[in-house]
């Protein structure tokens, strides 16, 4: 693919106000990381000088920046050198980052730097020829062929976005890569009504980020690059929850989901149960065999596959479900049939369901002494092994046909991030789903509980109801693949996820019905 960048229009409007300015040739800009990226920058010729735009060059080096117009200073931040010029100085200021000493060196350039409209103008090949010492393995200028090379992706922070929800705020800062798990954290100053995002080793664009439009909780955003980190820091109004974080890799994204609280009495709650108790029982309830037909899931080292054994358990589930409870059981599957992850959350919504809850089996080759089960809730996941999990049970995309898999994953990211918001209405009772799921398993069952977590698995996205979602247990152990061959092991595991569900569905609509003043 072939970039073209934009000249500013302050290039333009300068010809025409300044005497003695006039276009050059035009630089050719590549990068031996991505072959098919050209980049192309003009230069202002004066007095057979050659200057460029000092912001645009920047973007093309993917340099961190930071621009005072009052003062017609540009600081570009490198991984090891801070680079400061001024307009009508042909002096520059080079502070080296990664020296024990920290010193600074003080370079003199052949001409003055000269102003623009919001801007400053670089002599080109002075310039370049400063930066290829002091950066050799980053960059290359060959005058003759007016080309520079970079070899070196310098900003790893390139801009942010923010979007209002129906009752929160989004904040997407885009990355050019992934960043580990421990490298970033965000917390709200509630005195200062400022929420800061931290992120070690990042290096960012500070024209972008400061130029972004602010939208919903956000009215200010204040990029500031320091030694081995970057700090972007939002400005806040009205009240919002304790902020989430989490990263998406297609694109590269760090995202901030902010929750505005939601305002609702007691009297309104009670009200709306008086008027609406009957619709909030739970009459149906949705059962979901993960993977199935030509996705086997997970297989163990004998070949005994996923797709059979939680289709087993589920219908187990079921037919105590229907026996006992007397409640509607749809099911997602009931064969050895193949069933989107789209679809899935259509049949949940279509049959009117009041719970979702999803059966799977995990697996860890790696180590096949891990075992034990696991709930979880629909949330980006806060653990890497819970990233992990949602990762390899998401990656069933595959077995969609390729334009519906691209398009449902686009999709699924951008809707994972709203059911993360618009979840906040079931959270609680899924929670508690989720906590007597558990606490039934660990009564009844041998393997070992390994908690109730938070993930983002698309198969929840469209179950717009309270849900779980559990992992069964590992069939990567070979005590517990020898447990998923056992029919009393696996009536066991219904028996205990049924009696799960009956505590809740009494709880549940015990507080309804106490509310609506009757009672079982």
């Amino acid at each position: 693919m072939i970039y073209r960048i934009k000249q500013l229009s302050s290039l333009l409007i300068l010809i025409s106000v300044i005497n003695g300015l006039s276009y050059g040739s035009e630089i050719k800009v590549i990068y031996s990381n991505d072959a098919g990226r050209i980049e192309s920058l003009k230069t202002i010729e004066k007095d057979n000088v050659s200057f460029v735009s000092g912001t645009e060059l920047a973007k093309l080096l993917e340099a961190g920046t930071f621009y005072s117009e009052p003062k017609k200073k540009l600081d570009l931040k490198f991984k090891e050198w801070r680079v400061k010029l001024s307009a009508y100085s042909s002096y520059i200021l080079m502070e080296n980052l990664s020296s024990a000493d920290r010193h600074d060196d003080i370079l003199h350039l052949p001409v003055p730097v000269m102003p623009s409209d919001n801007d400053i103008l670089i002599p080109f090949n002075a310039f370049m020829t400063i930066l290829d010492a002091v950066m050799p393995e980053n960059l290359t200028y060959d005058d003759d062929l007016k080309t520079l090379e970079i070899r070196t992706a310098l900003v790893n922070i390139t801009g942010v976005s923010i979007q209002r929800k129906s009752n929160g705020t989004l904040i997407k800062i885009s990355t050019t890569r992934e960043f580990p798990l421990d490298s970033y954290r965000a917390w709200i100053n509630r005195d200062l009504g400022w929420l800061y995002l931290t992120i070690v080793n990042g290096i960012s664009d500070s024209i972008s980020i400061i130029s972004a439009p602010t939208n919903g909780a956000v009215v200010k955003v204040v990029p500031v690059q320091m030694e081995e980190s970057t700090q972007l820091s939002f400005k806040l109004k009205g009240e919002v929850e304790n902020p989430e974080i989490y990263q998406t890799t297609n694109p590269h994204q760090i995202v901030i989901s902010l929750r505005t609280p939601e305002r609702i009495t007691r009297k309104q709650v009670e009200d709306d149960l008086l008027r609406n108790s009957e619709r909030w029982l739970i009459d149906t309830i949705v059962l979901d065999a993960g993977h199935g037909g030509k996705d086997p899931g997970s297989i163990s080292a004998s070949g005994l596959k996923e797709k059979d054994v939680v289709l087993d358990i589920v219908k187990r589930i079921g037919k105590l479900i229907e026996k006992k409870l007397k409640v509607n059981v749809v099911y997602t599957r009931e064969e050895d049939v193949y069933v989107s992850l789209e679809e899935r959350g259509k049949i949940a919504n279509r049959n009117e369901g009041k719970l979702f809850i999803s059966i799977h089996l995990n697996s860890f080759p790696k180590n096949r002494n891990v075992r034990g089960f696991e709930v979880y809730i629909l949330r980006p996941g806060k653990t890497a092994s819970a990233i992990e999990v949602a990762e390899r049970e998401n990656s069933v995309l595959r077995f969609d046909d390729k334009s519906s898999a691209e398009k449902f994953e686009k999709q699924a990211t951008e809707k994972l991030i709203l059911a993360s918001l618009t979840q906040a209405a079931f959270m609680s009772e899924s929670e508690d789903l989720s906590g007597m799921l558990e606490k039934e398993l660990k009564k009844k069952i041998s393997s070992p509980s390994r908690g109730v977590k938070q993930a983002g698995f698309y198969v929840l996205v469209g179950a717009s109801m309270p849900h779980a979602y559990i992992e069964a247990g590992f069939i990567s152990n070979r005590i517990e693949e020898k447990n998923f061959r056992s029919s009393k092991y696996k009536q066991k595991f219904a028996e205990a996820v049924y009696e799960g569900v009956r505590k809740f569905k009494h709880k549940y609509e015990q507080l309804i019905l106490s509310a609506n003043g009757r009672s079982n």
